[in-house]
């Protein structure tokens, strides 16, 4: 399993937040206790950005009206195709992007 250092930065974002989380919301510093335990999982890593999603990126800019609150989903759909990897989502949003393979997961 790859972690892209946007979805690291969410769900260290979502773990720490009350309204999130409730009681069970957890402190900056248990995040990163966290974020370093499920990155030394075996099979767990994070991805390298490379520079090729940058073209795939501004290429779904300038074609597709995004809203600002897409444009980090945009980020990840150029990243998985850049890297022929499956994009992993709660969200159903992705379902729009043609061509991208994903698995949407039901939470």
């Amino acid at each position: 399993m790859l972690f892209c250092g946007v979805t690291v930065l969410g769900l260290i974002r979502l773990i720490t937040q009350q309204k999130v989380m409730g009681e069970a919301r957890l402190s900056s510093s248990e995040a990163s206790d966290l974020q370093r335990r499920l990155l030394a999982q075996p099979g767990v890593s994070l991805m390298r950005e490379e520079e090729e999603a940058w073209p795939l990126f501004h290429a779904l800019l300038v074609r597709t009206r995004l809203a600002s609150r897409d444009i980090t989903d945009a980020w990840l759909v150029a990243l998985s195709q850049s890297q022929g990897l499956r994009l992993v989502s709660f969200d159903a949003g992705f379902g729009r992007v043609d061509g991208l393979s994903w698995l949407h997961l039901v939470g």
